[in-house]
């Protein structure tokens, strides 16, 4: 059976990952920016240790982890700026509105990550860091692990026994009931993702088209954000939130 994260936990990730935002928008105001970021890692620090028991219980979190983790999400803004110089240079306006939501997004991907591989760790019964390395990539293709990002879903999961090398195995799903639903819940996934983009596209980057929003744009999650004028950049863009 699957696991979710709570509720609780996912929306602790969230307000961590705004006040970074607010923190670093703060202190970009200084021109002392990397100073006091690694000066606000401590206690910042000991904010993630309070997130971190709205976990699963079990899980080990040391004050090093800690503080690493809240020096990363501040000195993120600076990956936000980044992206804002590489948007402008391709023509795209980049408000602060925009830079804010792209730190956010970047922080909570940051937040997301680190708190699906701890899981792992601790499922595992990783002690060591090269053991870790060795692990950690097979996270996702973990059948045994039925740990997720997200505190909803609704896509139905291949079954274990179809995902195996056994041919007749998998030719048996593919002809099943299960197997339409998955697909149709997957198809189903790109037109929901767009309804939710309507909404933060028009109050972060409103199109100046006088169409108004391209339907093609809010499936795809292309130009959400900021305009991407580079195909390539579009094609990394969809792929980024598609997996």
């Amino acid at each position: 059976m699957t696991v979710h994260i709570s509720v609780r936990h996912y929306t602790a990730l969230l307000l961590l990952s705004l006040l970074t935002v607010q923190l670093s928008d703060f202190f970009a105001r200084s021109p002392h920016f990397a100073i006091l970021v690694l000066g606000c890692a401590p206690p910042c620090g000991f904010i993630i240790w309070i997130t971190t028991q709205f976990g699963p219980p079990g899980i080990p979190t040391s004050p090093p982890y800690c503080i690493a983790t809240a020096y990363v999400l501040l000195y993120l803004y600076e990956g936000a700026t980044a992206i804002e110089k590489y948007a402008t240079s391709l023509g795209s306006n980049f408000s602060r509105t925009q830079h804010s939501v792209v730190h956010f997004g970047l922080a909570f991907f940051v937040l997301s990550e680190l708190e699906f591989y701890r899981q792992y760790i601790a499922f595992r019964g990783i002690q060591d860091w090269r053991t870790a390395l060795r692990e950690l990539p097979w996270a996702n293709y973990d059948r045994t692990f039925a740990v997720t990002r997200d505190p909803l879903g609704y896509i139905l999961s291949v079954p274990r026994d179809a995902n195996t090398k056994d041919a007749g195995s998998a030719l048996i799903w593919l002809r099943s009931n299960h197997f339409r639903i998955f697909m149709l819940t997957t198809l189903l996934f790109y037109p929901i993702g767009g309804c939710f983009n309507y909404p933060l596209k028009r109050i972060v980057n409103p199109s100046l088209d006088a169409e108004g929003e391209r339907f093609v744009d809010l499936l795809s999650n292309a130009n959400i954000l900021y305009n991407e004028t580079v195909v390539f950049s579009v094609f990394l863009h969809f792929l980024r939130f598609s997996c």
